[in-house]
């Protein structure tokens, strides 16, 4: 069966403040007559629920969340639109970290002990432990530089994915599916701009793209022994 993306969350971190915060974090040290204060605050976010779309940020930080079918080239053209629309407005500092997680699933009809097990044969050594396992998740990392890829992989049922994961109802989501979970980190300083940004979610759609691959095929050839 087809694997399916149903969320990407981007997020853009920054070496400093964002440009308003350091104008008013300015402010507040003169009124305050303290040079070494800070601000703090809880993230702020804007909701797009008809395109499935969520723009949040923070003093250090900027996000865009997209759930939904949308093919994962489009969902990071999105991005980039809308960090380039919000540099234009507030330019911003020096990115730090560039951080893309992707969610896709898998639908199965086999029941999720059958999916549990299949996970177990493919990835996890035969041990009394695993046996006795009623459910299970593999987490793998791999560092190649600046870059850390992730990647969780487990069965899954309708109702986690839609009261943990998913923001907005889906109108189709499986009985029980396998849940292939992808993060691309990339931490290197560098200038905002929407070329070098786009180099990296090109990187990061080509890297999803090929473990999605690995992940079905590891799956495919265990549940054909």
């Amino acid at each position: 069966m087809a694997v399916e993306l149903v969320k990407t969350l981007i997020r853009l971190a920054f070496t400093e403040e964002l440009r308003p915060w350091l104008e008013v974090r300015d402010l507040f040290r003169i009124a305050s007559g303290d040079e070494n204060a800070d601000l703090k605050g809880e993230p702020t976010y804007f909701g797009h629920e008809q395109k499935k779309q969520r723009i949040g940020f923070n003093m250090r930080e900027f996000s865009f969340e997209q759930e939904g079918a949308e093919p994962i080239d489009l969902v990071f053209e999105n991005a980039l639109q809308a960090f380039s629309d919000l540099d234009c407005a507030s330019p911003f500092p020096t990115l730090v970290q560039v951080r893309i997680n992707s969610i896709f699933i898998q639908p199965h009809e086999m029941s999720f002990q059958e999916l549990c097990l299949l996970v177990r044969r493919t990835y996890l050594q035969n041990t009394q432990l695993v046996e006795q396992a009623t459910d299970v998740g593999v987490t793998l990392d791999q560092h190649e530089g600046h870059v850390l890829k992730h990647v969780q992989i487990g069965p899954m049922e309708q109702d986690q994915l839609q009261k943990t994961i998913l923001r907005w109802p889906r109108e189709s989501v499986p009985d029980q599916f396998l849940f292939i979970g992808l993060g691309f980190e990339w931490n290197v300083e560098m200038a905002f701009n929407a070329r070098d940004l786009g180099s990296v979610l090109e990187d990061a759609r080509a890297w999803q793209e090929n473990a999605v691959k690995r992940v079905m095929s590891d799956i495919s050839n265990t549940a054909g022994e």
